[in-house]
């Protein structure tokens, strides 16, 4: 993932320049796959600090796997991850969720919404 399209492609067209030169050094064929329509997670600005007095900490720009931004395509957006404490990563064999934080974004999810 990247921050802007501009960043992916050059990104990509470097990995099929690096592909096709080890592939011609090392006599190897080499088949690079790849998706170049896939968007980076930004959220709308307006959104975020209109919500901002719900958000207990703001993290730096993070690259992350998320198809979030598809949506974001089609309609502004506000990703925020749901914090559950120190905890194992969360694929980890040793992750256990607690579910007693679901209850704070819960909430949260419902100001946003401005539902009572």
């Amino acid at each position: 993932r990247t921050f802007s399209i501009y960043k992916r492609y050059h990104f990509l067209e470097m990995l099929h320049r690096i592909s096709k030169e080890l592939s011609n050094k090392y006599n190897a064929n080499i088949y690079l796959q790849t998706d170049k329509n896939i968007p980076a997670v930004k959220n709308d600005l307006v959104m975020f600090e209109k919500c901002r007095h719900l958000i207990d900490e703001v993290i730096d720009p993070t690259y992350l796997a998320e198809d979030f931004s598809f949506y974001q395509e089609k309609s502004k957006g506000l990703y925020m991850f749901l914090g559950i404490g120190e905890t194992p990563m969360l694929h980890s064999n040793k992750f256990n969720f607690n579910p007693i934080c679901l209850e704070k974004g819960y909430k949260t999810f419902v100001e946003i919404l401005g539902i009572n």
